[in-house]
Parts: C-alpha cells; structure tokens; sequence
C-alpha cells in the first residue's frame, strides 16, 4: 500500500516536471515567436516593473537608440532621461494618465536621443498590464517604433504643401485651380481680384458662369468653347498667352489679362485639374494703346507739316500766276480807251484773280504759314466771305444761314485766322448732322459781360464783346466727352475721319484773340459754340470796309532809273517789265539769279535798285543778297516773297534789305515800294532809318 502510494506520488512529479516543463517550453516558444513578430515588424519592445523602476528591453529596442543589446538594465529614470526636452512634458503627461486608470493604453510620439548625438522619433504604445488590489500600476509593457523616415517625410510633405501654398498664395498672376469638370477648386488672391469676387464666392463655380463675361481682343464676348478652361479641357493640351478681357461683376471697365492653361494628369494620363493662370496686362494694354495714339497723333503731325510745306510751295507758284494775271490784265486795263468793250473782260479777269489771290491766303493760313495780323474790322464781311465759301461745299442737305443785324460788330482780328475758326466749326456741325442734312445757324451779336457773367466764361473781364456763334441741330456731344473737346488730336469721329485738330486750333485762335469759347450741348438736340471777342474800340479803316480795286494803283512815276528785278518765274519778270516801264523806270530781267549778280557787279554804277524773288532755285534772294553786300553794300534791295515771316523779317534787318514786297500784291505795291526806296536812298542822312520805315513787315 505503501509502495503504490510512493508510485502514485512519484508518476505525480513526473508528470508535473513534464507539464513544467512543456510549460516552459510553450513558453519559451512564445516568447521566441513574439521576438521573431517583433523583430519582423521591428519593434522594439521594453517592460516596465512600475515599483522598481526598472525596465527590460529586448536587443532591437536598444539597437533603435545605438546602444548595444549587453547593456546593463535600464531604469524610468534613465529611460525618461533620454527624451527630448521639448517632448518630455507631454508624453509623461500621457503616460501618467494612462496610470491612472483614465485611458485604455497610450500613444505617444516623440524625439529620444541616439548615443551619437543625433534625434529618434519615437512612435510609443504601452498598456497596463498588472495592477495591485488598489488599481495601482505593477507593470506596464510597451512597444516602440522607429519613425524617423515616416515624421521627416511628413514634415517634408508639409513644409512642400506650405510652400506650395504660399507660392500659389503670392504669385504675382492669378491662379484658379479646376477640377476636370470645369469647377473652381481654388483660387488664390490675385484671381479674386481681377475676377471680382472672394475665394469663398469662386468655390464651386463653373467656367461658363454667368457672373463672368469674357471678350476676345476686340471685346466681342467670348463663346463657352473659348473659354480658357474649356479649351484645355476639350483639347487637354496646355494653352499659352491667349489675351481675353475680363468684365467684373456690376462693372463696365474691361481688364485685359493674358492666360495660360495647364492640364494636370494622374499616372494613367487621365486630366484629374486644370490649372489657369493669367497676368493683368491692362496697364500694359492702355500703355500700347497709348502709344500707337501717339503714333497716329505723330503721322498726323508729319502728314500736317508735310501738307504745310506742299501748300506753301503751291502758294509760292500761285502767287507767281495770280500776279502775271492780275498784272497783265491792270496793264491791259490801262492802255485801254474808257469805256472799251474788253473792259468789262479783264474785270471779271481782275475779280476772279482776287479770288484767287484770297484763296492763296487761306491755304497759306492752313499750312501755319502766315503770320498773326490784327486789324479791326467788321465781322460781318468776314461771316459773309466765310458763309459764301461753306455754302460752295455743304451738301445739298445742309441749310446754312446767317444771322445778323445792320450794325457793324467791330473786332481786332486776323480775317484769315477768324475764318477758319468759322469754316472748323461749321464743318464740325455738319459732321453732327443726323444723315448729312439738317441746319446751320450762324450768329453775330454784341453782349456785354458783367463781373458775374465774365466769370462764367473763361473768367473774361468786365466789359463789351462780339458774340459770335455756330448752332447746329445734329445729334449733340456726349456729356462724357464735353470736357476733353479742346484737346489736341482728341476726337469721336471713326479712325480715318478727322484729325483731332480742328477744335484745339479754333481755342488756341480764340485765346490768341483775347477771347474765350464756350459750348452748349444736349445730346439729341444739337450743339452751339459760343465765341466771345473783345470789341474794338476804333472803327475800321476806309480799306477794311470796301475791298479795292485790282488796277495799277497810282504810284509816283519814275525818272527813267534803272530798275534789275530777278524771278525764276519768266511770267512774272515779263509782267513785272512792262509794270514798272509803264510806272517810268528802265528795267532788266533775269531768270538766273547768278547771271542778275554778275550783272550787277559789271554795271552797278548804272543800276539803281535790285527787286529780287526770296524763293529761287540756285540762289535765294537772301543769298542773292548777301553776295550783292560784299561788293556793293550800299545797293538798294527789295526782297517779294508769298510768305512774310517773322523769321524772314529778321533776316532781312540783318541784310539791311530796303523793303519787303508781299508777292500777291506786286501789282498794286511794286511800284510805290521802288519810288520809296529810290527816294529814301537819295537822302543825305539817316538813309538807313527811311529803308526800316518802307519795311512793310517791321
């Protein structure tokens, strides 16, 4: 009994030592197998005895932070030690939470220090996995992984996706990111402002929208198909430096931007975004518009001054042959019996020359090439003069008329300068016209301006004035636009129609007149320009009112003196010879002006006044003259030219030329200029003072 009990206990501890041991076994298999799946997921894996502080690590834990798997135990302490100040706080924190039984388990990240000095971020897990009859921790365990790579990448990504959007934030172009289907997914600040609404008011919205409208570069609005986005999406190719104008919302004024379009694929080359960018380039827009204004305004100005050269080289021809014709007919006029047949003839002969002559005149004054002359006058022969030309070249449509009283409206004026401030605004008025036809009043009064009323118009002073003005009843002038009238080359005429001109040069006559200008102006029913000029306070002279005869005029006859009158022109010397033979004097004529000097220096002692054409080939008169001046200074010298300026004037103060002639005016004043300058270079003294007196243009 004894015996069996003995088996009995010994089978008893052998089967125990077997179950141990299968135990330990099962167990050691578990734990090799748990290392292997740490090691396989590398993991570091530590227990923590919460009481003791200690803390057991497996190799991989300790390779993580450089340390070698024989070292010693660690402590918390040591543990806690080895974390990055900056992270201790919030992971203990953490930690000791979890202790107290308030979370689950803890996840913590953090930095932990490597033995070489460097940082290791720390993904940490750990639980509780034994607590004492008080819930007080006895031991925790814990895993940590090594995410260095994973934290600097997101870093990394992060501090891309911030530039990213700081770039995109900051560009100096707008930018609006589409998905495929045309929605607005983002747009930075620059886009919201050329487009005119918030980031939050473009979220969502579609290309087509109609808040949006969109021209091409000659402002015609855009179809759906050419928008910017849709031109990508359709042909899913990048679009470059396509110009549109952009109208915000409740906006008139276009902006101008230029675009560029990029599509953006996913790996299977599928269009996931669109992203358009534009730059405003209005001010550039305006810039260049501005230019090429400035161009036409320049080929307009070289076209005018090309013009005024040809215009004066015509007057200068003119001239010539209005003088042979109005010379030849004051000749044909004189040898006549009274009362001869052909007399009546030459004077429309005579008459129509006039009118040429004046013609001559006006071109000259269009070419800028006349200078200012004042005189007073009556400015209702002027208007008539000035009706008389309009109503030659109105259309038939036109109804020009006259208003005026019998009283004479006396001015200080330049005729020629007046009239083409008349002739400008009637042809302004009539451009106004509705279809080419409608009315044309012009008005002469006189108004008297008082403080109050002066100050109302270009601050004129207190006093009298002629009131001239120009009414028409055409379509009127845009308020917009009323101020910019009188400005140089401004105009709403269509390109090719009009010079911007006409008005800035009508101002700039009436402000050289010591008057001003004002207009009146409803759109629809027509235009009035209203033109104030001080009256004069001396009457016109006799020659102002009544227009003289074109016959030789009286001039005191000659004594036979010999007379050398040089002209390129062989019409005008042949004239010019029988003129001053019929006034008493001898004369010689030359074509060539080098052929006239060498004449005169081989017979100057015979020679007793030189008339020579300014305008010559080969040799002006002033050259002409100065050559004559070296070796005859004292040879009297009267210069004709179709055009006296002030410029000409001073040259021939500086030649000591004896008088001036005004071409056109040959007939009339050829023969009284030579008497004078023959009677003036006979006087003993102060010869030089009688030849600046006989200067017509001093």
């Amino acid at each position: 009994m004894a015996a069996a009990s003995l088996a009995l206990v010994a089978l008893a501890g052998w089967w125990s030592n077997r179950r141990a041991q299968r135990i330990r076994h099962e167990l050691q298999e578990g734990a090799e197998r748990l290392e292997l799946a740490l090691a396989g997921a590398d993991l570091g894996l530590w227990d923590w005895d919460v009481p003791s502080g200690r803390v057991t690590t497996n190799a991989r834990w300790l390779t993580m932070i450089g340390w070698s798997p024989d070292t010693a135990a660690l402590t918390y302490q040591t543990w806690a030690g080895l974390i990055h100040p900056d992270d201790l706080d919030v992971t203990e924190a953490v930690v000791r939470a979890h202790l107290r039984g308030e979370t689950p388990g803890y996840e913590a990240v953090f930095r932990m220090r490597h033995r070489n000095g460097s940082w290791v971020w720390i993904l940490a897990r750990g639980k509780v996995m034994e607590r004492d009859a008080a819930e007080r921790p006895l031991r925790v365990l814990g895993t940590h992984a090594d995410v260095t790579q994973d934290k600097l990448a997101k870093e990394a990504l992060q501090d891309s996706e911030a530039r990213a959007q700081a770039l995109f934030s900051h560009l100096p172009v707008g930018a609006v990111v589409h998905a495929a289907d045309t929605r607005v997914l983002a747009a930075n600040p620059q886009a919201c402002r050329v487009l005119g609404l918030s980031e939050a008011q473009m979220q969502g919205r579609v290309a087509m929208d109609p808040v949006w409208a969109l021209t091409d570069e000659s402002g015609l609005p855009l179809s759906l198909s050419q928008y910017p986005v849709n031109q990508v999406a359709s042909t899913g190719q990048p679009l470059e430096g396509l110009l549109v104008g952009v109208r915000r919302p409740g906006e008139a004024e276009l902006l101008w931007v230029t675009c560029n379009g990029y599509p953006v694929r996913d790996a299977s080359g599928r269009v996931l975004q669109i992203v358009i960018t534009f730059a405003d380039v209005t001010g550039h827009k305006r810039a260049e518009a501005e230019r090429q204004h400035l161009a036409a305004q320049l080929r307009e100005s070289q076209k005018m001054e090309a013009i005024g050269t040809l215009a004066g080289g015509i007057a200068h021809d003119f001239n010539n042959i209005v003088g042979a014709i109005l010379g030849n007919a004051g000749l044909a006029r004189a040898v006549l019996e009274p009362g001869h047949p052909v007399e009546a003839y030459l004077a429309q002969i005579t008459k129509a020359g006039g009118r040429a002559r004046e013609l001559v005149q006006q071109i000259l004054a269009f070419s800028r090439r006349q200078p200012q002359a004042l005189k007073s006058q009556d400015l209702r022969g002027l208007l008539n003069e000035s009706l008389a030309l309009l109503r030659a070249t109105l259309p038939a449509g036109v109804t020009l008329v006259g208003r005026w009283g019998d009283d004479a409206v006396v001015s200080h004026v330049d005729a020629t300068q007046l009239q083409q401030v008349v002739v400008n605004l009637c042809t302004n008025a009539w451009h106004a016209l509705n279809g080419g036809a409608g009315r044309i009043e012009v008005g002469l009064a006189t108004a008297s301006m008082g403080e109050d009323v002066g100050a109302t118009v270009s601050r004129l002073p207190a006093g009298r004035y002629a009131h001239l003005w120009v009414k028409d009843s055409g379509a009127g002038i845009d308020p917009a636009v009323l101020p910019r009238i009188f400005e140089p080359f401004f105009t709403t005429k269509p390109v090719g129609v009009g010079t911007g001109l006409g008005l800035s040069v009508v101002h700039g006559i009436v402000a050289a007149h010591h008057g001003a200008i004002t207009v009146d102006s409803t759109p629809g029913l027509g235009t009035t320009f209203h033109i104030y000029l001080p009256l004069a306070t001396e009457a016109p002279s006799p020659e102002e009112l009544e227009s003289p005869s074109l016959g030789i005029l009286p001039s005191p006859p000659g004594r036979g003196e010999h007379v050398v009158y040089v002209d390129d022109d062989e019409t005008m010397t042949l004239m010019v010879a029988q003129l001053l033979a019929h006034a008493g004097y001898r004369v010689s004529t030359f074509t060539d002006p080098t052929a006239a000097l060498s004449f005169v220096r081989e017979h100057g002692a015979e020679v007793n006044v030189v008339v020579t054409d300014f305008n010559m080939p080969g040799m002006s008169g002033v050259e002409l003259t100065k050559a004559l001046r070296l070796t005859l200074p004292d040879m009297p010298v009267i210069i004709g030219s179709g055009y006296l300026s002030d410029v000409l004037s001073a040259q021939m103060s500086e030649l000591r030329v004896n008088a001036l002639l005004q071409k056109e005016n040959t007939l009339e004043q050829l023969g009284g200029l030579v008497h004078q300058v023959l009677t003036a270079s006979h006087e003993p003294a102060d010869s030089s003072a009688s030849a600046a007196q006989s200067h017509p243009a001093s």
